[in-house]
Parts: structure tokens; sequence; C-alpha cells
């Protein structure tokens, strides 16, 4: 008997323990082991594709244009250049494709994060840059954005226009088969898929530097937001207005389309 209620309250104050981190940074989505815990689900998934028919590079840093670019996965195939971006959030999202920020909502909190299909639009070029300086002549391959959601999260879009795939993890593997066309060689996937590898830096230096970029760049932004000033070409936040509400928009417009919402 005394076992028994011995063993009832380790379990109460394990629940107790599990309840108050909840409250905590620690299961907020913008923290680092959130997002790897997402990478791994995703990781897992791709490594049941065609090993001979579908090259998979997974957690790559590359250095371009004096800045780091880390990219979750890279898939090299016949059928073109998978770029993947996962987000392992729960709850409730709101975005655009032209918006600065996506947000999230659980329950009563709120948070914000960084516009992926923005975010996997850069991570796309960053590749196209090092394969165009590693390989001769190169103009080879379609490049595909696909952004991979957790199935908790309840995707709220629109104005959504670009070639961009928004795709629950579960449904990753049927949205890279779905694609048919050939557009590489064997060899050409080879190739592409030796020069990622040898300009990926895994180096804990790189990840350091890659970090500490993502931190600059944050408070770049808030800089600008705080003295209403677009971080893209330094013109002025202007109020606008559209049918889903107010928002702040670059001056510069229409050659400059930064956005942002109102916070």
């Amino acid at each position: 008997m005394t076992y028994f209620i011995t063993f009832i309250l380790i379990i109460v104050i394990i629940c107790i323990f599990i309840n108050s981190l909840k409250k905590t940074s620690f299961f907020n989505p913008s923290y680092k082991i959130n997002g790897v815990i997402g990478e791994e689900k995703v990781k897992r998934k791709l490594a049941k594709l065609n090993s001979n028919m579908y090259k998979v590079i997974n957690d790559v840093i590359f250095e371009s244009d004096n800045r780091t670019v880390q990219i979750d996965h890279i898939v090299v195939s016949i059928y073109g250049i998978f770029v993947i971006e996962t987000k392992n959030y729960g709850g409730k999202l709101y975005g655009s494709e032209k918006s600065t920020y996506w947000k999230q909502y659980i329950g009563k909190e709120r948070h914000e994060f960084y516009n992926p299909i923005k975010q996997n639009w850069a991570h796309i070029y960053a590749l196209k840059v090092i394969l165009e300086n590693n390989i001769k002549n190169y103009k080879w391959g379609t490049y595909h954005s696909i952004i991979a959601f957790d199935s908790r999260a309840d995707l709220n879009l629109r104005d959504i226009q670009s070639n961009v795939h928004i795709v629950s993890i579960d449904n990753l593997l049927y949205t890279i088969g779905h694609f048919e066309e050939v557009c590489l060689s064997i060899e050409k996937v080879e190739i592409i898929e030796k020069v990622i590898v040898q300009n990926n830096n895994l180096s804990k230096d790189y990840k350091e530097k890659h970090i500490e970029n993502i931190k600059a760049k944050k408070n770049h932004i808030n800089y600008c937001e705080k003295y209403d000033i677009c971080p893209k070409c330094g013109g002025k936040l202007i109020l606008r207005k559209s049918k889903y509400g107010e928002f702040l928009g670059c001056s510069n417009f229409p050659k400059c389309t930064f956005t942002m919402n109102l916070r």
C-alpha cells in the first residue's frame, strides 16, 4: 500500500512539474527545442523516400552574400530541388503572402513569427547563388518551395498567390510525390548534391554566427518598427487600409512592397 501511495505522489509531482513548464518559454513555439522536434519529424518522413531517386540533405548552413542561411531540409531529385522549411507550431495561425509576420493564437496567448514564405524564398535564393558559384554554366532544375506545418496547426491564410506549397508534415511525402515532370538527369542530381554537401558549414562557429546574424536582423527590424522606417529600403512606413483592416506599408510602394501588421 505504501508503494502505491508513493507511486501516486510521484505521478502528481510530475504532472505539476509539466504543467508549470507549459507556462514558461520552454513550450513557446519560438523556442529552439520545438523547432528541433519538428525537424526530426520531417527527417523521419524524408528517410522513407527512395534514396536512388531522392537525395536528402538535412540541416544545411550556407554562407551567402556575407551572411549565413540555415535551411532545414533540401531534397534533390530528377523532379526538381525541394527546399523545405519546417514549422512545428500549433494553435490558430493567421498570415498572408506579403505580411512580414504571421500571428499565432493559443487560447489567449498571441505570438508572432517571421513569414515562412519569405523566409523560404530567401533560402532558395541563397541555394541558387551557391550552385551558380560552384557549377559552371548552372541553369538547371526547378525549385519547389514547401512549408511543412505540424498537424496541430489551424491555418487561416489569405492572398497566397506564389508557387509555394503549404502542407501538413503528414502530407509532405504525398506533396513531393505529386511532382512527376523530369527536369534533371541523375548525373546532375549527383553533382548538385555534392556541391550542397561540400558547402554545408555545420561547424559550431558557423551555427553561432548564424544565430548572431538572426539576432542582429531582428534588432534591426525592431529599430525600424520603433521609428516607422522600412527595414527593406529605408523608406517611411505609413498607415494603409485594405479589406482586411489597417496595416503599415512602405511609402515607396509599388517599388517596395514591404508591409507589416499593426502591433
